[in-house]
C-alpha cells in the first residue's frame, strides 16, 4: 500500500449537498433554526383548512392521554369515531416530524460541506499519491471516476465527481416530487378504502362492526375525501415530509459512497495534537451525528404512523417502511466497516514513528531522562479514544429505541392475535 503522503496540496474541492435541491442553494448559509418555520406555516395550513371546513372541533376533543389509555386497555369508556382536527394528535406530530426534518437536513448538509475539508486540514486523512483500490472500488468504478486525477488529488477527483452527481440529480428533482406525490396518494387511497385510527377501535366488536366503527371514524376525520381543504392540506404537509426524506436519503447515499471510497485515496490517521478534542475527526463525527438523529426522528415518526394506520394500511406505507429498512444498515453497517480498524491503525503508525525516532537517536531505557517523555507520549496515545463515528452515551439508548419500535409495532401488528389494530 501506498501511504505517501508528505508534500500532498491541500484539499481544494467542498461536497456541497446543496446541488441536490438548488432551489436551496440560496439558503444554504442561513441559521438551520430559520427552518422552524415551516412548523408554523404547515400547523397554520391544516389549522386554517379545518377551519374553514367545521372540522377543528370542541377543546373537549383534545385528549391525548385518554386515547392512550383507551390503546392499552386501560380506559373506561370506548373511543367514539369522531376525530377532527384537535384530536388528531397523530397528524400534529407529524407536522412537528416534517418541520424538525427540514432543520435538521439543512444542519446536516451544512455540516457536511465542512466536513471532508476539515478532516483533511487537521491530518485526521492524509491524501495518498497513488490510489489503493481494492475490490470493493472497482466494484463501485472507483478507477473510473479518478482516471486522470493528478498525485495526490485524487480525494478532490472523488468529491468533484460526486458534486457532479448530485447536480445532475438536482436538474431532475421531478423523480423525488413525482415519488413524493405518489406514496402521498398511495396513503390517502389506502387510508379511505381501509379507515384509520383502528388502535382505538372498542375491543370485542364482530368483524362487521368494527368495519363500520372504521367506516364513521375515517368520514369524522377532518382530513377525508369528503374534506377537500383538509385533504389537500394533509396531502401538501404528507409530500413535503416525503419529498424532505427522499432528497436527503439520495444526499446520504452519495456521502455513504464517498465513505466506501475514502480508504482508496486517503490515510485514515488522526491529528495527534488533539487541536479539536476528537484527534482531527470533530466535524465529521458531528455530522455523523446529525444522521443517527435524523434515523431516530424518522423511525419514531414512522412508529406513529404504524400505530396510527393500524396494519389494515400496512401496504399503503410500505414505501416508507421499505426505505427505512434498507437506509438503517446502509447509514450504519456501512460507515462502520470502513472505520472500524482506524483507532488500532493510527495509533500502531504513530508508536511506529516514535520507534524509529528512539531507533535513530540511540535512546534506551538507560537514557532516563531522554526515553521518559518518549514513554508518555507512548502512554497518551495508548490512551486515545479515535473515533470518527462517536456517538455520544446518552444518544445510543435512544436511537436503539427508534430503531427497534418500528419492527415491533409492524411485527406485533401482524403476529400478535390481539394486534394494535384492535382486533
Amino acid at each position: 500500500m501506498n501511504q505517501e503522503s508528505s508534500g500532498a496540496p491541500p484539499v481544494q474541492e467542498e461536497l456541497d449537498p446543496f446541488l441536490v435541491a438548488p432551489f436551496l442553494t440560496a439558503a444554504a448559509r442561513w441559521n438551520s433554526w430559520w427552518f422552524t418555520c415551516t412548523f408554523p406555516l404547515l400547523g397554520g395550513l391544516i389549522f386554517f383548512a379545518a377551519a374553514i371546513e367545521g372540522t377543528l372541533g370542541n377543546p373537549s376533543d383534545f385528549q391525548p392521554l385518554v386515547d392512550l389509555r383507551r390503546i392499552f386497555g386501560f380506559a373506561e369508556s370506548p373511543a367514539l369515531p369522531a376525530f377532527p382536527l384537535l384530536r388528531d394528535v397523530a397528524s400534529w406530530f407529524l407536522v412537528c416530524v416534517a418541520s424538525a426534518t427540514c432543520v435538521l437536513v439543512h444542519r446536516q448538509w451544512q455540516l457536511m460541506r465542512l466536513c471532508i475539508r476539515s478532516i483533511a486540514e487537521t491530518g485526521a486523512v492524509k491524501p495518498l499519491k497513488e490510489p489503493d483500490y481494492r475490490r470493493i472500488h472497482k466494484m463501485v468504478l472507483l478507477p473510473r471516476l479518478l482516471d486522470g486525477a493528478e498525485d495526490y488529488r485524487h480525494l478532490d477527483a472523488l468529491v468533484k465527481s460526486v458534486n457532479r452527481g448530485m447536480a445532475k440529480v438536482g436538474l431532475f428533482n421531478v423523480l423525488p416530487s413525482f415519488m413524493a406525490v405518489l406514496l402521498t396518494v398511495v396513503v390517502i387511497v389506502g387510508v379511505s378504502k381501509n379507515g384509520l385510527f383502528g388502535v382505538l377501535s372498542p375491543p370485542g366488536l364482530s368483524a362487521a362492526a368494527e368495519g363500520d366503527w372504521l367506516h364513521r371514524a375515517y368520514e369524522s376525520w377532518w382530513a377525508s375525501l369528503g374534506n377537500r381543504f383538509g385533504l389537500i392540506a394533509y396531502g401538501a404537509m404528507a409530500c413535503i415530509g416525503i419529498f424532505v426524506i427522499l432528497v436527503q436519503n439520495l444526499v446520504g447515499f452519495f456521502c455513504v459512497y464517498i465513505i466506501i471510497c475514502m480508504p482508496a485515496v486517503v490515510e485514515l490517521d488522526a491529528d495527534w495534537l488533539n487541536r479539536d478534542g476528537s484527534y482531527g475527526w470533530r466535524d465529521f463525527a458531528r455530522t455523523y451525528r446529525s444522521t443517527v438523529w435524523s434515523l431516530a426522528l424518522h423511525g419514531f415518526g414512522l412508529s406513529v404512523l404504524l400505530v396510527a394506520l393500524g396494519i389494515r394500511n400496512f401496504p399503503s406505507i410500505l414505501g416508507l417502511v421499505a426505505l427505512w429498512v434498507v437506509v438503517v444498515p446502509f447509514y450504519i453497517i456501512l460507515p462502520s466497516r470502513v472505520f472500524r480498524n482506524v483507532q488500532a491503525a493510527a495509533k500502531e503508525r504513530r508508536i511506529s514513528v516514535i520507534n524509529a525516532v528512539l531507533v535513530a537517536e540511540g535512546i534506551n531505557e538507560s537514557d532516563v531522562s531522554r526515553w521518559q517523555p518518549f514513554r508518555d507520549e507512548i502512554d497518551k496515545i495508548n490512551s486515545a479514544r479515535i473515533n470518527p463515528l462517536k456517538i455520544r452515551p446518552f444518544e445510543l439508548p435512544a436511537f436503539l429505541v427508534v430503531v427497534i419500535l418500528p419492527i415491533i409495532l409492524t411485527a406485533a401488528q401482524i403476529v400478535l392475535p390481539l394486534s394494535l389494530s384492535g382486533k
